[in-house]
């Protein structure tokens, strides 16, 4: 860091030669991606966790392919293949920004490719079982100064199938405990429809044990403000980086994998496809989209409740059998 900051002071002095990648960033970020992507938050979180800390502190002009590759390889050894795209795309995207800036007459990333950072990109499929939900939940116990602010988000986005950012960025006034509902407002959905939600009874003790230290208006509400954050709530990479350093034995799986991982266990509980779907806040396909308006509220209380016991008995270090919402042993 003291390098950083001294490239830093440096920059600030000097001319284009001596600008460092932390401040192209800014200036990218301020004038292609604030503002204009709806995902600006996670592309600046991204750069936060994985680029920034290796190339913060190097002068442009100095980048080489090198540097790309050690911000890379980390990546690709642990086997996060989405992430490690993602990265490889937006420095790529930032290099292209520095030669229309005159800054660079080469792009350093140019020569990498999806066969360098692991293999071909393609639709995910990880899924955590049930004796793998055991040892996340006994991992995240037992892992040193593991958040557990951290451990309710990752309950929780299991419990609800939600969205990281619908959870992370949720309100309290957006919940009624004593009704078992959150409210999910039509601004801060992927469908752009507001949403109501049905609370399973292990979900309103995580988030009844939140509020206990609650101090601003949000539910995971931000915890030391970074320079440029100004916003109330966590951060959007805040999950991923505690899950970076979690001490298990499990294969690598993303917060997204986490979405995944409910609605599949949805479908082995005998959920019905549309309200397996709608749990997880997907529009309905086809004539079924235009026909059937009904939320089935009920449904999917039944469905949560049931995928709720599913994840009480995995914490409990019970991997247990697969028991269909319907009562049959499957």
């Amino acid at each position: 860091m003291a390098a950083v900051k001294q490239a830093e002071k440096q920059s600030a002095k000097g001319g284009p030669v001596d600008l460092i990648v932390a401040h192209l960033f800014q200036e990218f970020y301020a004038r292609n991606i604030a503002g204009q992507w709806k995902d600006a938050p996670a592309v600046k979180s991204l750069f936060d966790l994985h680029i920034l800390p290796t190339l913060g502190g190097v002068k442009v002009a100095d980048v080489r392919p090198a540097h790309i590759d050690a911000v890379l390889k980390p990546l690709a050894s642990r086997g996060v293949f989405a992430t490690a795209a993602k990265v490889l795309q937006h420095q790529k995207r930032l290099f292209d920004y520095a030669m229309k800036r005159h800054l660079i007459t080469a792009n350093p990333a140019a020569p990498f490719g999806w066969g360098d950072i692991g293999g071909k990109l393609g639709p995910r499929s990880r899924v955590l079982s049930r004796d793998e939900l055991v040892r996340l939940f006994a991992a995240m116990n037992s892992t040193p100064n593991f958040p557990p602010y951290v451990r309710a988000a990752v309950k929780l986005l299991l419990l609800l199938g939600a969205r990281k950012t619908e959870l992370i960025q949720a309100r309290w006034d957006e919940f009624d405990l004593a009704k078992a509902v959150w409210r999910l407002p039509a601004e801060r959905t992927k469908t752009d429809a507001p949403m109501r939600i049905p609370l399973a009874l292990s979900a309103i003790m995580e988030l009844e044990a939140l509020k206990l230290t609650a101090w601003n208006d949000y539910v995971f509400p931000v915890i030391r403000m970074a320079p440029g954050k100004n916003t109330g709530y966590m951060g959007d990479a805040t999950i991923n980086a505690a899950l970076y350093r979690l001490q298990s034995d499990l294969a690598p799986f993303t917060v997204h994998d986490l979405r995944r991982t409910c609605r599949t266990h949805l479908a082995a509980l005998g959920v019905e496809p549309h309200i397996a779907e709608l749990c997880l806040n997907h529009k309905l396909q086809g004539l079924t989209a235009v026909y059937d308006v009904h939320d089935y509220f009920d449904e999917r209380r039944a469905a949560l409740e049931s995928w709720a016991a599913v994840l009480s008995a995995c914490e409990a270090g019970d991997a247990g059998k697969v028991v269909p919402i319907h009562g049959k042993a499957a």
